[in-house]
């Protein structure tokens, strides 16, 4: 109605530059059957300015601090030819045993390829 896109779809885009990172690097097993996975805990945005529709956007996004059983996952949203980001996100990742409700270490095997990855000295 505006002409630009409304700041719920900002979230949206957070997600899919997530689940896309998490399916990349993590491999992480979906479903009614899986008992320990990733919650979101908590998640900050940042509005910058306006994304007008149509754009082509990218989602850059990055674990930054890793713990015990969680870590920060940065993001930012770009156009694909600009270098200003329209907006910025930071969410707490928790490891979680959905069976007994409640967080657990973040698995040695993905801990691993994390800190690999994102050349994190912890």
């Amino acid at each position: 109605m505006f002409g630009h896109v409304n700041n719920v779809q900002f979230v949206r885009y957070y997600e899919s530059g997530r689940l896309d990172y998490f399916h990349r690097l993590l491999e992480l097993d979906t479903g009614p059957e899986v008992v320990n996975s990733l919650i979101i805990a908590d998640i900050h945005v940042t509005f910058l300015r306006q994304i007008h529709h149509p754009s082509a956007l990218q989602v850059g996004s990055r674990i930054s601090r890793l713990g015990n059983s969680s870590f920060d996952f940065e993001a930012a949203i770009f156009n694909a030819d600009q270098d200003e980001p329209y907006s910025t996100a930071t969410a707490a990742c928790v490891w979680f045993n959905f069976r007994d409700n409640h967080s657990t270490p973040i698995p040695a095997a993905e801990r691993e390829v994390i800190k690999q990855f994102e050349e994190i000295q912890s």
